[in-house]
């Protein structure tokens, strides 16, 4: 059993390997990045497929919604795994800027200069897919936590009670989290 789950691991590292190998290039604003560095190729590829993971889960979830005619209970659970996703897919993007830093630093040779734009190049175009995936994360939570305050407002001005289990959100909440969203965008920009 023990031997089984070695080879599994073993075959899966190895196709995650030749996935991330066909990472050799990063698009950012229409120009292409050469990846040279099979780490920054491998941290990439992670962060595509959680990016992915996440969109998919949102369409999934935009179909149930539909479907149920509103959001269902489970929807903080499918909202904390979508976030999840972006933060792993952050992470795996800082990985790989600190990946491409530490190439630049370990440049020496005749052709050193061209390689650094190079990396200088691609670093800017990792922390740029870095700040486009935070301001995706932060725009989900700020939908989820603008609906809350808007449901909260509903139930007071009809004059409910709120009930146990609901938490909605304080202005505050939804205040930080846009000023939290303009300073990625102009952090962006």
């Amino acid at each position: 059993l023990e031997l089984l789950q070695s080879k599994l691991a073993a075959l899966a590292a190895e196709a995650q390997l030749a996935a991330s190998a066909s990472a050799s290039s990063l698009e950012w604003l229409g120009v292409r990045h050469p990846v040279r560095h099979e780490r920054v190729k491998l941290a990439l590829h992670q962060a595509a497929e959680y990016t992915q993971q996440a969109e998919q889960m949102m369409n999934e979830g935009d179909t149930a919604a539909a479907a149920a005619g509103g959001a269902g209970a489970g929807s903080s659970d499918a909202l904390d795994a979508r976030l999840a996703l972006y933060d792993k897919a952050i992470n795996a993007l800082a990985e790989a800027r600190s990946h491409v830093r530490n190439a630049a630093k370990g440049l020496s040779g005749p052709d050193a200069e061209s390689h650094y734009r190079e990396l200088e190049g691609l670093e800017g175009a990792v922390e740029g897919q870095r700040l486009v995936r935070a301001v995706e994360r932060t725009q989900l939570l700020l939908a989820h936590t603008a609906g809350r305050f808007a449901a909260g407002l509903q139930r007071l001005a009809l004059g409910k009670k709120i009930k146990d289990k609901e938490r909605h959100a304080r202005p505050e909440e939804v205040l930080r989290l846009l000023d939290q969203l303009g300073r990625q965008l102009e952090e962006l920009g």
